[in-house]
């Protein structure tokens, strides 16, 4: 593979004289592109528009609020932990008054997300365990899976 490559790369430089910086520039070019990407452990922190989410609190009541609070508490679990504690600690409060399983899973899974962001793995394990029984009695396979990744992520940190 590396003189195929060469051999595609080679004839393209030598076209230039040796003075030119040019095959410099391109070679610069086509090894610097990955520098600008972002890293893949960013790939999958869910976030959402929190501007907006904040303006739909006071308009929004039972289920549909515990939601909104859900949406922030993830939107805030990297960034901001504090925020998201408090979102989270609404949310379960919340959904536990209104007997809403899927807000509480979905509360335990974002306060875990805060944890293992912050670096605190047996707490962040305890939370996805609780939202794991949640998930399971709903029979919610979507969340499921995505509560699997959170624990692979956990893995990887």
């Amino acid at each position: 593979m590396i003189n195929s490559f060469n051999h595609i790369l080679f004839p393209v430089l030598t076209r230039f004289s040796r003075n030119s910086p040019l095959p410099a520039i391109l070679l610069l070019l086509l090894f610097s592109h990955g520098i600008q990407t972002y890293s893949q452990v960013f790939s999958g922190i869910e976030r959402y528009n929190t501007d907006s989410l904040l303006q739909l609190i006071p308009q929004k009541k039972g289920k549909e609020l515990v939601d909104v609070y859900n949406r922030l508490a993830v939107s805030y679990a990297y960034y901001n932990p504090a925020l998201c504690e408090k979102f989270t600690g609404k949310a379960n409060l919340l959904a536990k008054k209104l007997d809403y399983s899927k807000g509480i899973a979905d509360a335990e899974r974002y306060k875990g997300q805060m944890l293992m962001y912050a670096g605190k793995y047996p707490d962040a394990v305890i939370h996805f365990y609780n939202a794991l029984d949640y998930y399971e009695q709903l029979e919610d396979h979507y969340s499921l899976a995505q509560l699997y990744f959170d624990f692979a992520k956990l893995h990887f940190y």
